[in-house]
């Protein structure tokens, strides 16, 4: 008994040990996090001594734990606690091959680190041609932290089978997010000197979204760009605007049929080939429309928007723009780019303008590129790196790669703006503004989703979408193909707003709405039907598609019911548990969607865990909420009463 007692009170020890140790790890980068002008570098030393404190004290645990770690996955019976318990093991398992992994990549990647604290001079040729040596020479070391993660992510897929207390499931959650970045950020970085150009040079397509005219995977492409690497450094890095990629003197497609009926488009354009919500379908397509109307075959895609350019300038911090010495920062970007869109005072809307409007993104993305390579010794990295991630994770950076290996490293991050294929309940609203204008920029959008379930398995589900026009009250919705001199004119107007629902193909629709636009308010001067669209949809899923007109100040409201047979929204995964799925995926470029989820259990049912936790428990009903900045999954487990089973 003495012994055991020590022993416990051993394990504790250590247990806290490892806490503080990473603590320290947390504060230190915390500390250089905080620092905006970069001029405080990351203590590299100290982060490696405090990691291999907690590898140390961790091991010393398991070593303490080991008699209480054997029984561990008999006790799943305990009420309240017993699957934290079960799940002890595995949990330490994971701790242990992340600590490792994280200890291997700061070893393999200090001299990096060291490096890129020195000032401009050390770096005549920027910073990439060093990372690229960088990471080439860290090779060895990053193919053992991925096969490290690749293990700390078995653990966590067996975790997740237990039925966690909520605390717990809380307190994994940030773990859950991170540790699929963090393997795909080190696949990443293994085939990154290829991608950088170090056999040869790389081209990629960047299309430069408009979320003011917002469509389906982020904007209205106003620009398209060429970006250049050879040898790790960027040789070419050039806009232009996306009326002049097509070679005109070719035949091309008939553009989308919805592009044809609403909007009277004649052919398919470089400056539209992003109908499909599925970012590497449009990203191949752009990129073929590209080297039919440029001649230039290109390597990847890289698709971003305003917000992701206020992200990356919270990262890279203010920069000058070389010919008017004009500051941006994210702050005030948006209201640069407007302002510059602009014709200047007395010029009107002329030939001279329209060559002339979107000439100052070019100004902008050689700023940056200025700033980058001239004093990496400034930059914030740490900061740096979480304006990317952050612009990846909300999706306002997509990223195409031709090679499959990379294509398979975006797709399991969640970078390619892909539509998941997904078993159980799918939702995904997918907007363009077809109207010629910027009304998106004014519009809010609500989500409501209520599923009933039944004891088979199968569901009825009711998705309500409600739209609100911010803009100032006008009489009428004309439309016109025209340009305001004045760029916040243009989002007062009325919004022409196809709307497609994204659902399980499996899913029976019992009913829509109908929306009827008078033949007045459409360029083909005739009325609508008013019935919505239905089509087979990427991804394995249908898509329901309609039409409506958006005055400001107004309100539109679509409510959409459909069936979900038995097993298809809910799948039985015990003697008298089921857990039922949902996957509500975000449309790039779209921002601040209020969505929110009623789940009503079958009759006798109970919840028995829940990832992410609900806002509200009230009975059998279970409600959740969140503003969806990423994709948002749902995994509800819930108990049946033997007799309520079918």
């Amino acid at each position: 008994m003495v012994a055991f007692v020590v022993n416990a009170v051993l394990l504790a020890w250590h247990a806290t040990a490892a806490l503080n140790s990473l603590n320290d790890v947390k504060h230190l980068i915390a500390d250089r996090g905080a620092k905006q002008d970069g001029a405080y570098p990351l203590d590299v030393a100290g982060a490696r001594m405090a990691l291999r404190r907690a590898s140390q004290e961790l091991d010393a645990v398991h070593r303490h734990a080991a008699p209480f770690l054997a029984l561990a996955p008999y006790l799943e019976w305990l009420p309240g606690y017993g699957g934290d318990i079960a799940a002890a093991p595995r949990l330490l398992e994971m701790g242990r091959a992340l600590l490792d992994a994280n200890l291997i990549l700061l070893d393999g990647l200090a001299p990096l680190l060291e490096q890129l604290s020195q000032d401009a001079a050390a770096l005549p040729n920027g910073p990439l041609p060093l990372i690229l040596t960088a990471l080439s020479d860290a090779a060895p070391q990053l193919t053992r932290a991925e096969a490290r993660l690749s293990q700390a992510e078995a653990q966590w897929e067996q975790i997740q089978g237990k039925q966690l207390s909520p605390r717990l499931v809380e307190q994994l959650a940030p773990f859950a997010r991170s540790l699929p970045l963090l393997r795909a950020a080190v696949q990443l970085a293994l085939v990154a000197p290829p991608l950088l150009g170090i056999d040869g040079p790389r081209h990629y397509l960047i299309l430069a979204q408009n979320e003011d005219e917002l469509r389906p995977t982020g904007g209205f492409i106003s620009a398209a760009g060429l970006l250049t690497f050879e040898h790790g450094r960027i040789v070419t890095l050039k806009f232009d605007d996306s009326y002049t990629v097509d070679d005109l003197s070719k035949p091309y497609p008939a553009p989308p049929d919805v592009l044809q009926r609403i909007m009277l488009a004649d052919l398919w354009l470089f400056r539209d080939v992003n109908w499909s919500p599925d970012f590497p379908t449009s990203a191949r397509i752009a990129a073929d429309f590209y080297a039919y109307g440029q001649g230039v075959a290109v390597d990847g895609v890289i698709a971003l928007d305003q917000k992701a350019l206020q992200y990356l300038l919270e990262g890279l911090g203010a920069v000058t723009i070389a010919e008017s010495g004009e500051v941006v920062d994210a702050d005030n970007v948006l209201e640069v780019l407007r302002a510059h869109w602009a014709p200047v005072h007395g010029q009107g809307l002329t030939e001279e303008w329209w060559k002339q409007r979107k000439s100052f993104l070019g100004d902008l993305a050689e700023a940056m590129r200025r700033k980058f390579e001239s004093a990496p010794g400034s930059l914030n990295w740490l900061a740096l790196a979480q304006a990317v991630e952050r612009a990846l994770g909300e999706k306002h950076i997509l990223l195409y790669s031709t090679q499959p290996e990379v294509a398979g490293v975006l797709n399991r991050a969640g970078w390619d703006g892909s539509i998941q294929p997904w078993k159980g309940d799918y939702l995904m609203v997918v907007d363009a503004n077809v109207g010629f204008n910027k009304a998106s920029a004014l519009v809010t959008k609500r989500i409501e989703h209520t599923v009933t379930l039944d004891t088979a398995g199968g569901a009825e589900a009711q998705v309500r979408l409600t739209y609100h026009h911010h803009g100032e009250p006008r009489r009428e919705c004309r439309p016109e193909i025209r340009y305001d001199p004045v760029y916040a004119q243009m989002m007062q107007r009325c919004l022409w707003n196809y709307v497609r629902l994204y659902l399980p193909a499996e899913a029976t629709l019992l009913s829509a709405p109908r929306v009827a636009v008078p033949a007045e308010e459409m360029l083909s001067g005739e009325a609508t039907d008013g019935e919505v669209d239905t089509e087979p949809a990427e991804g394995g899923k249908q898509a329901l598609g309609l039409l409506f007109v958006l005055p400001p100040q107004e309100d539109a409201i679509l409510e959409y019911h459909y069936r979900l047979s038995g097993g298809l929204a809910a799948h039985q995964i015990g003697a008298d548990t089921w857990r039922y799925d949902l996957l509500v995926q975000k449309q790039p470029g779209s921002d601040g969607t209020v969505v929110r989820i009623n789940v009503q259990l079958p009759a006798g049912g109970r919840m028995v865990h829940s990832i992410p936790t609900p806002e509200a428990i009230a009975g059998d009903q279970i409600t959740y909420q969140t503003e969806l900045q990423r994709d948002w999954q749902l995994s509800l487990t819930y108990a049946l009463d033997r007799g309520r089973r079918q």
